[in-house]
């Protein structure tokens, strides 16, 4: 597969039960891709669904077969499926490609004009 759009047309869901993540962009991408996600609540989830809500199922870090089982019954019922447009909304509007370049961009100019500032005193 050349492309992680292909491996992400393969699946029903995306699992991640990683006990610790960084910032998963798997999950966007899954999300964007209109892909229910099932996840630990590692790296930076915490603070997405803080920020946009409920994008994807939370389950505890180890969690047993039974569980695991359960929610992903839940991600892939057409209740939740119901929701992956207005999920993908929120991924395309906060997380696509130019709008983290145009984030990223006025951070690093916002730094550079603060340090410029303080080396002119």
């Amino acid at each position: 597969m050349e492309h992680v759009g292909d491996a992400l047309a393969a699946l029903d869901v995306l699992v991640l039960v990683s006990p610790a993540e960084g910032g998963p962009l798997v999950v966007l991408e899954a999300l964007a891709a209109g892909i229910p996600v099932v996840a630990t609540p590692v790296g930076n989830l915490p603070d997405l669904v803080r920020r946009h809500g409920e994008l994807f199922v939370s389950v505890p870090i180890d969690p047993g077969p039974q569980q695991l089982a359960v929610t992903v019954r839940r991600a892939l019922a057409p209740a939740w499926r119901d929701n992956l447009p207005g999920i993908c909304s929120v991924v395309e509007q906060h997380f696509s490609a130019q709008r983290m370049t145009n984030d990223w961009t006025d951070y690093l100019e916002a730094t550079c004009r603060s340090a410029a500032r303080r080396s002119s005193r």
